[in-house]
């Protein structure tokens, strides 16, 4: 199984470290720029990577994000829809380049809206 190889072999060069060389934002975000990998094993590379046959958007858009923040210290807002994609393109670009994003800290939850209380009715004054 090609593409089960693929997953692994990709995992452990994200996981190598050599990213940490790399010096310039194009470099990093060139890691999952994946022209070698053929169609039709892209569903068995990304169930390997993982864990969902097509988390390749997400994983990428997780990724770029923590380029975003690495470079520039800012990224534009994504919400993943595939959190558990998300957290792996987090652990590998962590150790890809050496750092320590957490999940939270590249994709915030927004705020809740708190929820209005009613207000206190004063009684009214008899005349």
């Amino acid at each position: 199984m090609v593409g089960v190889w693929l997953a692994d072999e990709f995992e452990a060069y994200l996981r190598s470290g050599v990213g940490r060389g790399f010096k310039t934002k194009e470099e990093v975000a060139s890691a999952v720029f994946m022209p070698w990998l053929p169609v039709d094993l892209a569903p068995l590379f990304w169930l390997r990577l993982v864990g969902d046959a097509e988390g390749g958007a997400e994983f990428r858009a997780a990724w770029f994000t923590a380029v975003d923040m690495w470079f520039e210290r800012m990224a534009a807002p994504h919400t993943p829809k595939k959190p558990a994609v998300a957290r792996k393109a987090v652990e590998l670009f962590n150790a890809f380049v050496g750092a320590k994003f957490t999940y939270e800290e590249l994709f915030p939850q927004p705020p809740k809206p708190e929820a209005k209380k009613p207000e206190a009715v004063k009684p009214g004054r008899g005349g």
